[in-house]
C-alpha cells in the first residue's frame, strides 16, 4: 500500500468517523425527540380516547341500565299479568270442580235411589242401594233398603203360598195322580205296555197274583212267560193291532205263574190310554178262577138235575 493511499484512508477516517458519530447523535436526538413528541401526543390522544371511552362506557352502562330497568319492568309486568291470569283460572277451575263434586255428592245417591226404585217396580226385589253417608240422604237409603228387604220377604212368603196352592190344586186335579192312586190300590192286576208290547209298569196286585217281583215283571213277556200254550197265541198280533188303533179288546185267557208254572183263568181288558204324556196300553187282568169253578159246579149241577129228571125223579143240587 502506498503512503498516498494510506494518507487518503487516514484522512477519510479522521473526517468521516466524527461526522458519522455526529450524524448518529443528531439522528438519535431527533428520533428521541420525535418519539417523545409522538409518545406524548399518543398519550394525550389515548387519554382523550380513554376519556371518551369512559364517557361512552358510562353512557352505555346508563343506557343498558335504563334498558335493563325497562326490560325488568316489562318482564315483571308480564309475570304479574300471567300470575293474575293463572290465579283467576285456577280459582275458576277449583270453584267449578268444587261445584261438580258437591253436585255429584248430592245427585249421585238420589240417582241411585231412582234407579233402584225402577228396578224394584220391575220385580227385582234384591236391589239395594249403597250407604255412603250418615246424613239425611244416608237415612233415606237405609229406609229404602229396609223397605226393599221387607218387600222381598213378603214376596217370598206369597210365592211359597202360591206354589203350595198350585201343588195342592194340581194334586187334586191331576188325573194321572188319581190314576196312579187307583193303579196302586186296585184289586185287579194292571199291566202298562208301550205300543210295541213291552211292559213298562205293573201294580202290586199283579206281583202278588203271579208271585214275582217287579224286576222279573219288567223282563218277562206276555206270550212266552204269562200265557198257556192252550191259548190262541196266533191271534195276539191281530188283537194288539186293534187295541193300538184305538179299539178296546176284551177276552178270556189262560195265564201262567212263571216261577211255579201254575195256570189259572183270567179276564183281560185292553185299552189305549195316555199316561205321563205318552200313549200306552193298559191291560186289566182279573182272576176268574172262582167264577169258573162256580160255573163248572153250576153246569155240573144242572147236568145232574137233568139226568135225575130223565130218570124219573128230582136230583139234589150240589153246592
Amino acid at each position: 500500500m502506498t503512503i498516498k493511499l494510506k494518507l487518503i484512508i487516514f484522512t477519510f477516517l479522521i473526517v468521516f468517523i466524527p461526522i458519522l458519530f455526529f450524524s448518529f447523535f443528531i439522528s438519535t436526538m431527533v428520533v428521541n425527540e420525535l418519539y417523545s413528541s409522538m409518545t406524548d401526543k399518543m398519550k394525550n390522544n389515548l387519554k382523550g380516547i380513554s376519556l371518551d371511552l369512559e364517557r361512552m362506557k358510562e353512557e352505555l352502562l346508563f343506557s343498558i341500565e335504563r334498558i335493563s330497568t325497562n326490560d325488568l319492568l316489562i318482564e315483571n309486568a308480564a309475570r304479574l299479568r300471567t300470575g293474575i291470569i293463572l290465579t283467576a283460572f285456577c280459582t275458576a277451575f277449583l270453584a267449578a270442580l268444587s261445584a261438580l263434586i258437591f253436585v255429584n255428592y248430592i245427585n249421585k245417591p238420589i240417582l241411585e235411589l231412582s234407579n233402584a226404585t225402577k228396578k224394584i217396580s220391575s220385580g227385582d226385589l234384591k236391589t239395594r242401594v249403597r250407604i255412603i253417608s250418615r246424613d239425611e240422604i244416608g237415612d233415606l237409603g237405609i229406609s229404602f233398603n229396609d223397605m226393599a228387604r221387607q218387600l222381598d220377604m213378603n214376596f217370598k212368603k206369597i210365592e211359597s203360598q202360591v206354589e203350595e196352592l198350585k201343588a195342592n190344586e194340581k194334586k187334586n186335579r191331576d188325573p194321572e195322580i188319581d190314576f196312579k192312586t187307583v193303579f196302586d190300590n186296585a184289586h185287579d192286576a194292571y199291566f202298562i205296555h208301550d205300543l210295541d208290547g213291552r211292559i213298562l209298569d205293573v201294580n202290586q196286585t199283579m206281583l202278588d197274583m203271579y208271585g214275582i217281583d217287579k224286576e222279573q215283571a219288567m223282563e218277562f213277556t206276555i206270550a212266552e212267560d204269562f200265557s198257556s200254550t192252550d191259548n190262541p197265541l196266533d191271534q195276539l198280533p191281530e188283537i194288539w193291532k186293534k187295541v193300538v188303533s184305538g179299539e178296546p179288546q176284551h177276552f178270556e185267557w189262560i195265564t201262567k205263574k212263571p216261577n211255579t208254572g201254575t195256570y189259572f183263568p183270567v179276564d183281560v181288558h185292553l185299552n189305549k190310554i195316555v199316561f205321563t204324556g205318552k200313549e200306552v196300553i193298559l191291560a186289566t187282568v182279573r182272576d176268574i178262577s172262582r167264577r169258573k169253578k162256580a160255573e163248572e159246579q153250576l153246569i155240573q149241577s144242572q147236568k145232574m138235575e137233568t139226568v135225575g129228571t130223565l130218570a124219573g125223579g128230582p136230583c139234589p143240587r150240589f153246592q
